[in-house]
């Protein structure tokens, strides 16, 4: 790859993005440009020109969405499609980057990759319709689903939550009906390379650590794992009430590409990165 523009090169996956191809030229922007500004990010991009462009930019405030769905869609739903049409416009690649999100949640084993979008919230929703901007605006795109996201960086994520919450010994009540994938930034990223550097087939991708878990099981893996003292009960999702419906089942399943290692194995080898342990 000659030049690579990364958007949102300052979030959790965008640094693990520019740390993984760190021996390619990057263009990394964070907020410096709009995304949502057409007539102002189509000059930003050609003015770079690179040869492939990832989007690593959301609005993830899953609940601030249903307050302001506004701001949502125009992150997640309309600058996708605009990115999408530069990407077009220089006859280059386009990757965006998704959410299991876009599903109902009603599944026994997982989503496959072609399922049909089924959005529940608002945040869902205006990731469904960038999903459908890339697609209808841009013939060479990726768009690349992933699922519990979490990694280094300044973003929080669950797992840095469980463990900062259990090395205080604190009680956590964690929910144990709700079950999904999760994947490491750094492993989403390997693999995000590897779907470029392939030159795989244009099309959606679920790019996940092998396996299914409840918020409970990833708890209680990090409590072993981490070998910390605190208690950990099951509880009901209706313990914890949020304006935005949660899928019952966000677990998506990657059948196009070489599966990525477990998911307790991923999270194992976190723990040690971020915590020593």
């Amino acid at each position: 790859m000659k030049k690579m523009l990364i958007v949102g090169a300052k979030g959790m996956l965008g640094g693990a993005l520019c740390e993984r191809f760190h021996g390619d030229e990057i263009v990394a922007w964070d907020r410096e440009h709009d995304i949502t500004d057409q007539e102002h990010i189509t000059k930003a991009i050609r003015d770079v020109h690179p040869d492939l462009v990832i989007n690593a930019a959301a609005w993830n405030d899953v609940d601030g969405a249903e307050d302001h769905w506004e701001n949502a869609m125009r992150v997640n739903g309309t600058a996708p499609g605009i990115l999408a049409d530069c990407c077009e416009s220089l006859a280059i690649p386009f990757v965006h980057v998704s959410t299991s999100w876009v599903f109902n949640g009603e599944t026994q084993h997982g989503f496959h990759e072609e399922d049909p979008r089924a959005p529940l919230s608002s945040y869902a929703r205006s990731k469904a319709q960038g999903e459908e901007e890339v697609e209808r605006r841009c013939s060479r795109y990726y768009i690349v689903r992933g699922d519990r996201l979490y990694g280094s960086g300044v973003t929080k994520n669950i797992v840095d939550t469980f463990f900062k919450l259990g090395s205080r010994g604190e009680e956590l009540r964690v929910v144990n009906d709700q079950w999904g994938s999760s994947v490491w930034t750094r492993d989403l990223a390997v693999a995000m390379e590897s779907l470029i550097r392939d030159q795989a087939p244009f099309g959606i991708y679920h790019l996940v650590n092998e396996g299914s878990a409840t918020w409970y099981d990833l708890a209680c893996a990090i409590r072993d794992m981490a070998r910390l003292s605190c208690t950990i009960t099951p509880v009901d999702h209706t313990v914890y009430p949020r304006k935005a419906p949660v899928p019952r089942n966000s677990t998506i399943l990657n059948t196009k590409r070489p599966p990525l290692r477990d998911w307790k194995e991923a999270l194992q080898e976190y723990l040690r990165a971020a915590y020593h342990v």
